[in-house]
């Protein structure tokens, strides 16, 4: 096992999520994304280290039903990002 991967099974992280009853995780995912993109982090460097398509990441950023395991790249992704940027 590579020296990254181990890392990576020896920090579990934790996030706690609140949401209403209106608003869907899915919704809150893409929030999220959302606020992560800026004129030099664009979309389609998130997908490469998302390890998704570009194409499939647009589709979700505009609004479409993914599949689970697109849904749990995403999330897996904003986990390793906790703490640069969700904080709010």
């Amino acid at each position: 096992m590579s020296k990254v991967i181990k890392q990576h099974l020896s920090k579990p992280r934790k996030m706690m999520i609140s949401l209403s009853k209106d608003y869907q995780l899915t919704e809150w995912i893409r929030d999220q994304l959302i606020q992560m993109i800026t004129p030099r982090y664009k979309i389609g460097f998130m997908a490469l280290d998302m390890d998704v398509t570009y194409h499939s990441l647009w589709r979700f950023m505009r609004g479409e039903q993914m599949n689970e395991a697109f849904i749990n790249k995403a999330f897996r992704f904003l986990l390793n990002s906790q703490g640069e940027v969700l904080e709010g």
